[in-house]
């Protein structure tokens, strides 16, 4: 499985991104490209605990084997609302200049890369108690839903 930590995927990821323009389509949901880097961007913040979203999740949803069924899935729901402080469009980062939002995230996917062994994970705000090696498949898989969103 593919995962953020591993630097073959780590790179797969940064290349897609460096591909990304601004006026790329959306095949699907709300976010424009320039959210879209600033979702991912704010996203990275809670997988390293820096943002800390409301619990959305449920009994349900903190269940461990729904964890790992969607952990070794190999996609995410299209069109699932996200939590307001990621959310562009409501309480998350704004976009301002496309190539300089790209490289804010490009900057924030490398100190993550660099800081997370140290860090206590942080709790998903719908799964619950998440380890580092379950951020950075999250990571991976999060990120790559929403470059396949835009294409790339």
């Amino acid at each position: 499985m593919k995962n953020f930590f591993n630097i073959p995927d780590k790179n797969e990821l940064e290349q897609r991104i460096q591909k990304l323009s601004p006026n790329a389509i959306a095949l699907w949901g709300k976010m424009n490209a320039g959210e879209m880097l600033c979702h991912l961007y704010d996203s990275l913040k809670v997988a390293s605990g820096e943002v800390r979203p409301k619990h959305i999740g449920n009994f349900l949803t903190r269940m461990s084997w729904l964890k790992k069924m969607v952990l070794r899935g190999r996609s995410f729901q299209k069109n699932v609302n996200t939590a307001k402080e990621v959310n562009p469009q409501r309480d998350g980062t704004k976009p301002t200049d496309f190539e300089k939002d790209k490289k804010r995230l490009l900057d924030e996917m490398q100190l993550y890369f660099e800081k997370a062994a140290t860090l206590t994970p942080p709790e998903h705000p719908i799964f619950g108690n998440f380890s580092t090696e379950d951020w950075g498949r999250q990571v991976y898989m999060h990120t790559d839903h929403h470059l396949q969103q835009f294409g790339v």
